[in-house]
């Protein structure tokens, strides 16, 4: 019996091929996707999550999270041995970068336990899988989610298991040259962006007396525009100096910083599940972040030097995610030279009770916290919250000011009402969660959750029903969406009269001209809901429920699974009575949309408070 790990499309028209070669093997397939392809030919597979069982898995959580912790600790203390500079400094870079190592270490782990379980329950005598020449790691320090890993870690048991064979699959399709693609196209304008943004910073940097520096902020981008009175109290850093084509690897450093790794640490343990060494993999990842050593001991003694000109009475971060190097460098400084600094995190979070992501960042490196409405500092208080079960974190303060963000998109979209009556009630279906591949990051407490396109399918298979008494908008998450899978499911379906959006208009746009809206899961697409008078029909397994007992209460038709939003949405589009539910309370402690016009009032007490008490 064969094993058949299927992560490419390309894959799938293998085994189309010649299905009767394939029909008694197990087939497993690793992506959305593939998944609905192997679906659609009537082929047999199998989902990742019928393997690796989530509620097995999470509750690892803690320790898992707790391991990658650790893995980052070894490589600091290893770091601080072959570089003085960030001993000096008493510099934990790695732990910096934390989040981007746990998300390495979290699909790796993942990956083991699916490896693993499949081979004890098949035993095969033989497994497939796409072949890689070598292992990626992009700018984002993540494995892309166009590359697989999973021949470098079936190698590794194959050294130490004798009792299967290992074939690779190859993509024989031909690479089309293109003089230019829609990626160079982005790339080309994201670099005029940012060096707009850097003309920008130098020139208020010699020419306002700003009290205030934000990072990376795009509330703080927006409250300028909303109350440009306030405007001179900040100066925003948002370019990025950065870039590793322009990086020279560091081969010295990174062997004596592998020969002390290897030989002086337990590093090689900890980078092991299942028997399964990852060394390998991190070793890759390990060699951009030590190219970058040296580039952020320049920002750090440049940026320095501008923080001490500025004098800033506290610094204003977007998020602590390493995906900007700003906000490393920055904090860091913050740390040193005694600088307040808060954090105006992003929505989605204090939804549900995991979360994902913000625990082992925003919360973990940030003491201040500035949130939208009050859920964030309520949750904080249940026993549920993951951040209280990871206890890495004690002493957050949270102040809710609210968002400028959606004030600003309430201004421009919402506060204009509807000028054209529609001929049919308009719903809008907005993707449930999107699990790149090579990305998995264990911290979402809901089942599937690295299947969820199952979701989104069979509530489309229900509005199709209606497809003709309502006007259904699907829309799909912009720039990193499906449009080849759900076209497919479409036209599959018959969903003639349902219109897919990609990028084609902003979700804001048809949140506006909608009478009903759909959420298969709880994220920062519930807020933008909120702005909206339509009613919300919202599925989330991990919800946190309190609120909508008791406060919230008959505002918003919430559901703890799928399928209890399934049989309660058709019992709503047979009746076809829209409006039925008023979301003040939810506005409010949410959005703390009661102050929508107070924002710099708010934003100024808050910031003193947190100066003041530092």
């Amino acid at each position: 019996m064969k094993i058949i790990f299927v992560e490419f499309l390309w894959q799938v028209e293998e085994i189309l091929k010649d299905k009767e070669k394939f029909r008694n093997d197990v087939i497993i397939s690793l992506d959305h996707e593939t998944s609905y392809f192997l679906m659609r030919n009537k082929i047999k597979y199998f989902e990742t999550y019928e393997f690796c069982n989530h509620e097995q898995l999470w509750e690892r959580y803690q320790d898992i999270t707790k391991q990658s912790l650790k893995i980052t600790k070894v490589l600091d203390n290893t770091l601080w041995v072959v570089d003085e500079r960030f001993k000096k400094l008493k510099w934990d870079f790695f732990d910096s970068y934390h989040y981007c190592l746990k998300v390495v270490y979290d699909q790796l782990y993942y990956y083991s336990e699916l490896i693993y379980q499949a081979i004890e329950k098949y035993n095969p005598t033989e497994i497939w899988t796409a072949d890689s020449s070598s292992v990626k790691i992009d700018f984002n320090c993540s494995i892309p989610h166009n590359v697989s890993v999973l021949k470098f870690l079936l190698i590794d048991i194959k050294d130490k298991n004798k009792k299967f064979k290992l074939n690779y699959m190859k993509c024989i399709r031909e690479k089309k040259n293109q003089q230019i693609t829609f990626g160079k196209l982005k790339e080309i304008k994201s670099r005029f962006k940012n060096f707009i943004y850097k003309i920008n910073f130098l020139y208020n940097y010699y020419l306002s007396k700003s009290k205030y520096i934000s990072i990376g902020c795009e509330e703080i981008r927006l409250f300028n525009k909303l109350y440009p009175e306030d405007s001179n109290k900040f100066i925003l850093f948002r370019h990025e100096n950065l870039n590793d084509k322009k990086l020279k690897k560091q081969w010295n450093l990174f062997k004596k910083f592998l020969n002390v790794l290897k030989n002086k640490t337990n590093f090689g343990k900890l980078a092991t599940h299942r028997d399964i060494s990852f060394e390998l993999i991190f070793k890759q990842l390990l060699i951009k972040l030590t190219s970058r050593l040296d580039f952020f001991i320049n920002e750090y003694n440049n940026s320095k030097k501008i923080v001490k000109k500025l004098k800033p009475s506290s610094i204003i971060f977007q998020t602590m995610v390493p995906h900007y190097s700003a906000n490393i460098v920055f904090r860091k400084i913050c740390e040193d030279l005694k600088i307040p600094f808060a954090t105006w995190i992003h929505g989605g979070t204090g939804l549900t009770n995991s979360l994902l992501h913000y625990d082992v960042t925003d919360f973990r490196l940030s003491k201040n916290i500035i949130s939208w409405g009050a859920h964030l500092e309520e949750l904080f208080k249940d026993s549920k919250c993951t951040l209280n079960q990871l206890n890495l974190h004690k002493d957050i303060e949270v102040f809710p000011i609210g968002s400028i963000r959606y004030d600003y998109n309430h201004k421009k979209y919402f506060l204009t009402k509807k000028t054209k009556k529609n001929s049919k009630p308009i719903i809008t279906y907005v993707a449930g969660s999107f699990q790149q591949k090579n990305q998995f990051y264990f911290g979402y407490n809901r089942k599937q959750a690295e299947s969820f396109w199952l979701t989104d399918y069979e509530i489309l298979k229900l509005l199709i029903k209606y497809q003709d008494k309502y006007k259904i908008i699907f829309k799909d998450y912009p720039f990193i969406g499906n449009p080849n899978l759900w076209k497919q499911v479409l036209n599959d379906l018959n969903a003639s009269n349902i219109s897919y959006i990609y990028n084609e208009k902003k979700l804001n746009t048809l949140l506006n001209t909608s009478d009903l809206i759909i959420l298969p899961y709880m994220s920062t697409t519930f807020f933008d809901s909120l702005n909206s008078d339509a009613d919300i029909f919202v599925a989330e397994e991990d919800i946190f429920e309190k609120p909508f007992k008791e406060l919230l209460k008959n505002e918003i038709f919430y559901f703890k699974d799928s399928k209890q939003l399934k049989i309660q949405l058709e019992k709503y589009l047979e009746e076809g009575k829209f409006y039925k539910r008023n979301k003040k309370n939810s506005r409010n402690y949410f959005l703390n949309f009661s102050q929508k016009n107070n924002r710099n009032k708010l934003l100024n007490e808050t910031l003193n408070n947190i100066s003041n008490n530092y």
